[in-house]
């Protein structure tokens, strides 16, 4: 009796690696990301206005997609900056042609990613030097 056990357990734990097959698979998603860099070198002290509005939306569940929208803005100017980004994504219909499948399918994964970088530059600023040596007296050469 023993032995037939033993043999039984044996002939299950073959089948071990075989088990994934015979369950249903995991919930599949789709993933949204927006990646934005906005970079501002200016001359003036006066901060810059960066703004990034990013609405990502679906409709319905969703099966192994993706959407990525990326953007780079640069200013460098000696006066103030302003950049403005406006990004809208929608996937629709990510269960078209799939069949209802308890399990498949799931939420979307929204991943916004902004990067906002903003430089003041003496090197841009057209007062700078006026300022800095406005203190410094000055000698009457004769």
């Amino acid at each position: 009796m023993l032995k037939s056990l033993s043999f039984g357990l044996l002939s299950a734990a073959a089948l071990l690696p075989f088990a994934p097959s015979f369950t249903s698979s995991a919930s599949a998603q789709c993933v949204m990301l927006d990646v934005s860099n906005q970079l501002a070198i200016h001359g003036s002290q006066t901060p810059s206005t960066q703004q990034n509005n990013v609405g990502m939306a679906t409709n319905g569940g969703c099966v192994g997609g993706a959407a990525v929208t990326t953007n780079s803005q640069t200013a460098v100017t000696p006066g103030t900056a302003t950049q403005v980004r406006k990004s809208q994504s929608t996937i629709t219909d990510g269960m078209q042609n799939v069949p209802n499948v308890p399990g498949i399918g799931g939420p979307t994964i929204q991943i916004p990613v902004n990067t906002q970088v903003d430089v003041y530059s003496p090197a841009l600023d057209p007062t700078f030097m006026n300022r800095t040596f406005s203190g410094i007296p000055q000698t009457n050469a004769s």
